[in-house]
This record gives C-alpha cells, sequence and structure tokens, in this order.
C-alpha cells in the first residue's frame, strides 16, 4: 500500500460544529514512514525527574517533585478545578439517569454482525479528566476518530478534533488523561496491516504526536490498554495487550507491551500466551499490580476464562489462573481492580446456554489475594433473556469506590432486538444491586461504555440503534445536586409481571413529599395514558397498569415505558404489553 504523505493541521477553533469538515483532521501516517522528531513535544524537566524517581522506586523523591510540579501548575489548576462534589455514591449508590445527551449525531463504525458470531464489539471510548472535562473518542464510518470534549461534566458536548488514515478503517478506541493535565491520549485499531495498533498522544496545547503500538501485518482482532494514574498521577505507564488471530483457535496469542514515557514509544512486544486465546482485557490495581482476563478456546473444546497478574508494572507476569471452564460459549471477560492496596479485582462475562443459542447470563468472579485464588464464579445476572456486551470500571481514587457494570438485556427470546441497557454496583461484598435500566433511546448492540462523570460519579455511554448517535447519561444530568436529596436507590421499582397482558404492579418511592407524575408511553414516544398525577408525602406506594388509555380503551400489543417525574428527576422503566 503506498505509504500516506502525514500532514498535520492544528485545529484553532475547540468548539467547531460537529459537522466539521473532515480536511480540518489530522492525517497520520502509515507505519513505516518516518516521524519528524519535533513532532514530539518537550517534556518538562520536573516530569523528567519524576520518570526518574519512578523507575528508581524512590516514592519520597516522586511525591516532593510532584508537589513542587502541582505548585508551578497552580495558576492553570485554580482556572479548571471546581470546588469538591459533595458526594460519596459508595455509602449508598442511587441511579438517578437523567436525559441522554448526544455527544456525536452522526454515524459510528461497528460490527452490526458481531452477536451473531459470538463477537465483543464496541466503537466509542469516554474518559473523565479533571475538574470538569470529560472527552469522548468516537469511530466513525468515514475513517476518522472523532474527539469530542465537554467543559461542564458531560452536560454539553463540543466536537474538538479528529485523526485519520485516508480511507483506512478505525475500530476500537480507547481514550486515557493523564491526570494532571500533561498529556491525554487516544489509541485505535486501524484497517492497515490487519489490525495495526496506533497510541495518539496530545499536549494540552493541543499538539498531536504518537507512535505505532504494533505495526506488522499479523491479524490483530482486539486490544485493551490501561494507566496506573490512579497512584502515579504524574509519570505514569501506559499498558496494552492486544489479540492476533494467527490462523484458528488454537493458534490465536496475547501480547503486551508498554510505554513508559508518555506514549512517545512502547516496548518491544512480549507474547504472554501462545495458543488458544484472545480478548484480553488489562486494568491496573494498586502497588505495581496489573491484572489481566482474556477468553481461551482450548483444544479439548473447553472455553476457559482466565486471569494472569503482574506484581511489577508488567516487568514479569505469573502464569494463568482458570477462573471458569466449561464447553459452553463465552465472551470476551471484562476485569477492574480496587486502587487501596486490598488486591481486590472483579471479572464479569456472559456465558451462552447450550440448550437456547439466545440466552446469555453474566456470570463474575473476583480476587482478594492479588489474583493467587479465585471465588467460584455465579450468575451477576440472570434478569433477563440475554445479557451480554458489559463494561466494568472502578473510580481512580484509592479506597472510596467500588466497581460498577453496565450491559446490554433484551427479553427477547428469539432474536436480537429490542435491547436496553441495565447497570448495577457493588453492594456489599460479595452481592450486586439489583439491575436499574435508564437508556431514553434504544441502544444498538456495541458495548455500552462504563465511565465517570466527575469524581466518584459514574456516567454511561452507548450507540444508539443502526449506530447513531452517540448519547451520554450521568447522575446528575437533571441538575439537581445528588446529596440534596436523600432518596432510595430506586425511585421507580420493577414492573411485576412483565410481559403482562390484563395488569402489571409496581412501586414507586417519594423521598420528600412532592408532586408525582407517572405517565405510560408508546415506543414512538406519544404518550398514551397518565397513571399517578398527585403530591404524595413521603413513602412508598404500589399502582398499577391495566394497558388502557385515558378514555379506557385498550392499547394495542408492544413495548411501553412507564416514566416518573419528581422534584426535577426522571425515573424509567420498560414494560410488554402481550
Amino acid at each position: 500500500m503506498k505509504k500516506a504523505v502525514m500532514m498535520l493541521v492544528i485545529c484553532a477553533v475547540a468548539f467547531a460544529t460537529q459537522q466539521k469538515n473532515i480536511s480540518d483532521d489530522i492525517a497520520i501516517p502509515n507505519p513505516g514512514t518516518k516521524i519528524s522528531a519535533d513532532l514530539f513535544p518537550e517534556v518538562h524537566t520536573l516530569m523528567e525527574q519524576m520518570m526518574e524517581a519512578r523507575v528508581n522506586r524512590d516514592m519520597e523523591r516522586y511525591n516532593q517533585l510532584l508537589e513542587e510540579y502541582k505548585s508551578l501548575m497552580q495558576p492553570v489548576q485554580e482556572t479548571r478545578l471546581p470546588d469538591p462534589i459533595e458526594i460519596t455514591p459508595a455509602e449508598d449508590p442511587i441511579m438517578r439517569w437523567g436525559t441522554d445527551i448526544i455527544i456525536y449525531s452522526g454515524l459510528v463504525n461497528y460490527n452490526s454482525w458481531a452477536m451473531l458470531l459470538d463477537v465483543d464489539d464496541e466503537a466509542i471510548s469516554v474518559d473523565y479528566h479533571r475538574g470538569d472535562t470529560v472527552r469522548a473518542a468516537v469511530a466513525c464510518v468515514d475513517s476518522v476518530v472523532r474527539i469530542f470534549i465537554s467543559l461542564d461534566n458531560g452536560i454539553n458536548w463540543a466536537y474538538e478534533r479528529g485523526f485519520t488514515w485516508g480511507t483506512e478503517a478505525v475500530y476500537e478506541p480507547e481514550i486515557i488523561h493523564g491526570p494532571t493535565g500533561s498529556y491525554w491520549h487516544v489509541i485505535v485499531r486501524t484497517s492497515h496491516g490487519n489490525g495495526n495498533i496506533y497510541g495518539a498522544r496530545f499536549d494540552d496545547a493541543g499538539v498531536l504526536s504518537g507512535a505505532w503500538i504494533e505495526s506488522t501485518d499479523d491479524t490483530v482482532t482486539n486490544y485493551s490498554v490501561c494507566s496506573d494514574r490512579a497512584e502515579w498521577p504524574t509519570g505514569y505507564y501506559l499498558y496494552c495487550a492486544y489479540h492476533k488471530s494467527l490462523g484458528g483457535p488454537g493458534l490465536d496469542g496475547i501480547w503486551w507491551t508498554r510505554s513508559l514515557d508518555y506514549g512517545a514509544s512502547w516496548e518491544a512486544a512480549l507474547q504472554l500466551q501462545f495458543s488458544g486465546s484472545g480478548h484480553p482485557d488489562v486494568t491496573y490495581g494498586s502497588g505495581g499490580t496489573i491484572f489481566e482476563s482474556y477468553l481461551a478456546r482450548m483444544s479439548s473444546g473447553n472455553k476457559n476464562i482466565n486471569a494472569r497478574v503482574s506484581t511489577n508494572y508488567g516487568s514479569t507476569w505469573a502464569g494463568s489462573q482458570i477462573v471458569e471452564t466449561d464447553t459452553l460459549i463465552k465472551h470476551g471477560p471484562q476485569i477492574a481492580a480496587s486502587h487501596d492496596g486490598t488486591d481486590d479485582a472483579w471479572v464479569v462475562w456472559p456465558r451462552r446456554w447450550s440448550s437456547d443459542p439466545y440466552d446469555y447470563d453474566l456470570w463474575w468472579a473476583w480476587t482478594q489475594d492479588e489474583g493467587a485464588t479465585w471465588s467460584t464464579p455465579g450468575f451477576l445476572s440472570s434478569y433477563f433473556k440475554h445479557e451480554v456486551l458489559p463494561s466494568i470500571t472502578v473510580y481512580d481514587t484509592s479506597g472510596m469506590y467500588d466497581p460498577y457494570i453496565s450491559y446490554i438485556v433484551t427479553e427477547n427470546d428469539t432474536e436480537w432486538t429490542e435491547p436496553i441497557i441495565a447497570t448495577r454496583y457493588w453492594d456489599t461484598d460479595s452481592t450486586w444491586a439489583d439491575p436499574d435500566t435508564f437508556n431514553d433511546y434504544e441502544p444498538e448492540f456495541t458495548r455500552p461504555i462504563q465511565t465517570w462523570q466527575s469524581v466518584g460519579i459514574p456516567a454511561l455511554a452507548y450507540v444508539g440503534a443502526g449506530g447513531q448517535p452517540v448519547y451520554f447519561d450521568a447522575w446528575s444530568n437533571t441538575a439537581v445536586e445528588e446529596h440534596e436529596v436523600a432518596a432510595p436507590r430506586n425511585l421507580l421499582g420493577q414492573t411485576r409481571p412483565n410481559p403482562f397482558v390484563d395488569m402489571t404492579r409496581f412501586s414507586y418511592t417519594v423521598p420528600v413529599s412532592g408532586m408525582v407524575t407517572i405517565r405510560a408511553f408508546n415506543i414512538a414516544g406519544q404518550q398514551v395514558a397518565t397513571l399517578v398525577q398527585e403530591h404524595k408525602s413521603t413513602g412508598t406506594y404500589t399502582a398499577t397498569w391495566n394497558g388502557k388509555d385515558n378514555a379506557g380503551a385498550n392499547l394495542p400489543k408492544g413495548v411501553y415505558f412507564l416514566k416518573l417525574e419528581y422534584n426535577g428527576i426522571d425515573a424509567s422503566r420498560k414494560v410488554i404489553l402481550e
């Protein structure tokens, strides 16, 4: 393939329209194209000294330099960091989602056939930065990776910049911020070389640099990246594991590499797994511990969920531990770890029953001893028929926040249709809170992204049906301060039965006296019935719906949504009338 000529076009206007012309995006060279050294901005002297202290494991020296760097950068931080948000969601998480906000209205690049072939798929990534800044990276159908920015914790979004390889397709973007504002990174897999991986790096002035992480002609089908910024706010490392399909289930392998210089270069890749393996996911814990989970398809016919651990920042790895093994179909696992020194990590994966190609349950296991042993796998969720494409994360700070999971579910028994998104959080040791659904619009079968809106406040992003648009939702989209009302976990309870024929019953809770409205809407968004509309005192109530409109006429069979409105808060439930 003819080598591309690199053109750098630095976008001076950060808040341009989402339909910005593709010519304003940055063209990245294919592997082998010589990159001028001046594309790599000079690293601050203090940052270089912090990196040296880190390499020498001199934490005292590192912390001294970090404080000096913070004081030097203080004028910048004062203009970007708001007052701390007074909320501790770990104490009593409240799933109070607001109106879904559009990040990007165009088509994303995803594989519509993925679920039919038992393949994971994702097309977007969102990462909270600091203060009030959140960024999203989107793989678009026109071969551009577009980056969007919000300066108010996800309430308003604008196009920031993008990059492209001309006509090369782009897949699976991952965005990672350096927590102190030194750099931010967008990693992406491209169709060049059957799946080359590129790590783009931006500084705060928007200058782009980067390096190819994988540039051979082997087929890279998926990858995972993480950083250890939770423990090393400046001087962080980047880590990447990726899956090469080398000719069949017995020949697939997993490779590993890392960057010790903020993504300017990557170490020579090390092959961690030599056969029958793929779909790696990596996460950083604390104290140099990195966890990896992956799917191993064995020559015996078993499909394993395996995990392995490095305790020295990825320099060496222990042998794999089998988390679960049997012959049932599984999708690639997702893993997250605590940052509080407890050595806890959680892994979750979809598992398909052999008797029904559409019956997936989510399974999970956890370790409390740095991956030496894993708990007996069990159901995370079996509320719905399909439960697939999980995304799990733990907030960066240590000792405060437990994992949150989002995933796609559907009650349709015979095909991949009518999906909704469910979310759960770690309630107590070994238990998960009941699932809660939140999405205002139908998602596509591509992984919803569990992320954060600000310090410790969970958020989600997902792709709409048909591949557009990209939505963002979080706790405070309603502009109601989360600590103002001590609300119960579920304002609007599950409907029972669901589906229903003659009558369905549900509960709802009023934390503080106020006006409550509950209405039914059809799938087109048209209001069809008002079920509750009155002032209610504090308490929990029960209501029913008989599937009729306000005039008492029977409504047609189909999907409906019950929506509760109370004190500026919205909650909704999907219900099926048969």
